[in-house]
């Protein structure tokens, strides 16, 4: 029975995880541009940055889930800026468009400190755990932050596992990618491009049928 705890932390994130996502597409960047060794300090900080954000989600699923609907322009403005973005990389190579490349310095963000801000500032995915947890706690198991301990390690171990090995399939997806590397500038813009639209459609939709 303890077990089943790990699993459904397991099967959530997967969930959460498997629809391409900024932390998903750095992930992917960063084996094409470097080794799929830097991305794993990505993927691992991404799953301690899925756990954090799941933990809060479960403490304050109720007011979320309120604040969510009493403020229904945050839903808005976050879908239409994925659809947005995703349109701006479909279009980039149709139309030539290029990034200036300014001669000004770019502050490095350590890899494991990106995949965690990536994973932990991420609402939409705030928004599913919201909704996971209350489907979970009402049809599957009694999951609340007044569960024993034990519960929750086990939950959340899973959520992190979860996170961590969807990310590095990306990541090996992003080795396969490497190897074509005079196509991958042009495929990664339209991945890039899909999935943040994708994300977008998909948050719309889910704010209408709401």
């Amino acid at each position: 029975m303890a077990l089943l705890y790990l699993f459904i932390g397991f099967a959530a994130a997967v969930i959460a995880a498997v629809p391409p996502g900024a932390a998903n597409i750095v992930v992917v960047n960063t084996t094409i541009n470097g080794t799929l060794r830097k991305a794993l300090f990505v993927v691992l900080g991404a799953g301690i940055g899925e756990v954090l954000l799941s933990l809060i989600a479960l403490h304050c699923a109720m007011n979320f889930s309120d604040y969510f609907k009493d403020n229904p322009w945050v839903q808005i403005t976050i879908f239409v800026l994925f659809i947005s973005i995703g349109t701006f990389f479909l279009l980039r190579n149709t139309f030539n468009i290029k990034s200036k490349n300014r001669s000004v310095k770019k502050i490095k963000i350590p890899k494991f400190l990106t995949g965690f801000l990536l994973a932990f500032l991420n609402p939409p995915v705030l928004i599913f755990w919201v909704l996971a947890f209350t489907i979970i706690h009402k049809y599957v198991l009694k999951v609340s932050d007044m569960s024993p301990l034990l519960t929750l390690l086990l939950f959340f171990t899973g959520v992190y596992l979860g996170k961590v090995l969807t990310l590095y399939f990306y990541g090996k997806w992003g080795v396969k990618l490497e190897k074509n590397k005079d196509e991958s500038s042009s495929k990664k813009d339209i991945f890039v491009g899909i999935a943040l639209v994708l994300v977008g459609v998909l948050q719309g939709f889910r704010f209408i049928i709401a």
